[in-house]
């Protein structure tokens, strides 16, 4: 009788090992599911973030260009009034265009 009681002693520890292994396996699975998941979220908002702070940059440039053409049509203006009043040859090269 004994022997029977720690067989079955065994085989119920046993199988709580393998109940436990098997428990511990399924979190590893959902726990690497998981990462997975979180590192994608952040590779595309990384990405997002990137793209965002390149438009920022582009616009930023070309609002820079934008301004100094701006400022060059305002100076040809000046020249070509002071060249009309002075009776002088007009300035060459309108950055009208190029704005």
């Amino acid at each position: 009788m004994c022997g029977i009681l720690r067989q079955e002693g065994v085989k119920t520890n046993l199988v709580e090992t393998i109940k436990e292994t098997i428990k511990s396996q399924v979190a590893l699975s959902q726990l690497k599911a998981s990462t997975t998941i979180v590192e994608r979220v952040k590779s595309e908002l990384a990405q997002r973030d990137w793209a965002a702070r390149e438009w920022a940059n582009l616009r930023r440039v070309k609002l820079e260009e934008l301004v100094g053409k701006a400022s060059e049509c305002r100076e040809y203006l000046i020249e070509h009034m002071r060249a009309a009043q002075e009776r002088q040859e007009l300035p060459k090269g309108d950055p009208i265009n190029d704005l």
